[in-house]
């Protein structure tokens, strides 16, 4: 029983890396031909051989990123990498699986389904070192170079309350000298923020603070001793534990779809400068239901609750200034935005439609957003802290449709990128980018592959200029991800 239990988690795992890696491709149909305007041949014809020729002789261990003559592209990789970022200036790429792994990872687990005498532990390691094999970290320059980087292994330990966990880190040398860490198994790892299977991964804005948080606890992570610090929270809630509150639960919402979870922090978000958190928690509505908002001060090691559930779920979307903080109410099928203040105070956010679908924000106090999901419309706003009112700044209406699997805002706030299907072929994928000050659009869609299949699945900002763009291609239908820069002042420089 035990041995089909552990083999359903792996399965989860896979389901869940499946699920990061094709996100975007679930949303839509299957990408069709692109325009015959693209500006390179088949990804397997950019010649690098002079340029890996070139990175052999370096001294520095740097690798130049392949240009592509005439256009502001630049190829990093024929393989799939994301961005971490480890404060404002020291940038990391590291790799991701992609369908050929997580096809691996499954022989691994039909291989153990068949030998009796492996253990659990034989197959996590087994899996664990498929991953390590696979896994490559990376510094990225400010030029778009890539420089090898020193990384180190260690496992961290939770025991919070009633189980033991363990998690898996690499620690990573910077330019800077600080010592950022990166899961590793990082797919569902972006703008800084990880949920994997039984934990939640948050790294603070200044790349110095990195969070843990369970159901039953909150940790902070020291790559130096290479091990977790539980961070002082209450461990009861009116007096009573955890394990009386899900009892509580259990027996207030017997048969309800949504019993049985206390969860004691989660979708944990960094203040600007780091000194708090903001965080869910439903340990105060057990007999209620609902979600509520919390803060943690680090300075005082005091938490305290924001808006109370009671009933109804509260979720927090980020940070609009050092003391205030955008939040959203769900009850009924209706939605309501509020800014709540680290005092408590509460001002309701009135915006043109009751469901909207938030996009991004900004700690000087913008708020993007659109009517829903697969909208054709984006609309920009300034909350004035003093009025409580949202100030129009930018409205734009789209030629195609709002797709989800963009990073927002840049990181001064000057510009604005998104991902959209254009009218013409809602199978394809563009990036639009609003530079806000100057009230322009730049739309990206020559795209340097020209494959039948091929679109954009996601990006990230690397600085106010440049973006770190993966095209997918489908071949044999099964998807491949390389991994470009952009650079939104076209001169490739």
């Amino acid at each position: 029983m035990k041995k089909h239990l552990f083999i359903l988690s792996i399965t989860i795992l896979i389901l869940l890396l499946t699920l990061t890696t094709v996100s975007c491709r679930k949303e839509a149909l299957p990408p069709q031909e692109t325009k015959d305007k693209s500006t390179v041949n088949e990804l397997e014809e950019v010649d690098t051989d002079k340029e890996e020729d070139k990175n052999e002789e370096a001294k520095d261990d740097t690798i130049q990123p392949v240009e592509i003559p005439g256009t502001p592209w630049k190829l990093v990789s024929k393989d799939a990498y994301k961005l971490a970022k480890a404060g404002k200036e020291d940038l990391i790429l590291f790799k991701i699986l992609q369908d050929k792994d997580l096809e691996e990872i499954v022989k691994i687990t039909n291989e153990y389904d068949r030998i009796d005498e492996n253990s659990e532990k034989d197959l996590e390691e087994a899996r664990k070192e498929y991953v390590r094999s696979i896994k490559d970290i990376k510094i990225l320059k400010k030029d778009g170079s890539l420089k090898e980087t020193k990384k180190e292994e260690f496992d961290v330990k939770f025991y919070d309350h009633v189980e033991d966990m363990t998690e898996t880190f690499f620690m990573v040398d910077t330019d800077s000298g600080k010592k950022a860490i990166i899961p590793m198994e990082a797919e569902g790892f972006a703008s800084n923020h990880f949920i994997g299977l039984g934990c939640e991964f948050a790294v603070s804005n200044s790349g110095e603070k990195y969070l843990i948080a369970t159901t039953r606890g909150l940790w902070m992570l020291d790559g130096g001793s290479k091990s977790a610090s539980k961070v002082p929270q209450e461990t009861t809630y009116n007096g009573k534990s955890y394990e009386e509150l899900k009892e509580e639960m259990d027996k207030t919402f017997a048969g309800a779809e949504a019993s049985g979870t206390i969860s004691w922090n989660g979708n944990i978000i960094f203040s600007p400068d780091d000194s708090k958190i903001a965080y869910i928690t439903n340990r105060d509505c057990s007999l209620t239901g609902g979600q509520s908002v919390w803060m943690y001060d680090f300075n005082t090691g005091k938490e305290k609750a924001l808006l109370v559930g009671s009933g109804d779920f509260y979720g927090c979307i980020g940070w609009i200034s050092p003391g205030h903080i955008l939040c959203r109410k769900y009850t009924g099928d209706r939605f309501y935005n509020y800014v709540v203040d680290i005092t408590g105070k509460i001002t309701e956010v009135t915006i043109e439609r009751e469901k909207i679908n938030i996009l991004g924000t900004t700690s000087s106090g913008l708020i993007a957003y659109s009517p829903d999901e697969n909208s054709d419309k984006i609309y920009i706003d300034s909350f004035d802290l003093q009025s409580g009112l949202l100030l129009p700044l930018y409205r734009k209406e789209i030629d195609g449709t709002l797709r989800k699997g963009f990073d927002g805002f840049s990181d001064d706030g000057s510009k604005f990128a998104y991902k959209f299907a254009p009218s013409e072929n809602d199978t394809i994928r563009y990036i639009g980018v609003i530079d806000i000050n100057e009230g322009s659009e730049a739309i990206i869609s020559e795209l340097p592959v020209k494959e039948n299949r091929v679109y954009i699945s996601g990006f990230s900002w690397i600085d106010n200029e440049k973006l770190l763009i993966n095209i997918s291609t489908i071949k044999d239908g099964k998807e491949e991800i390389s991994t470009w820069i952009y650079n939104l002042k076209g001169d490739n420089k």
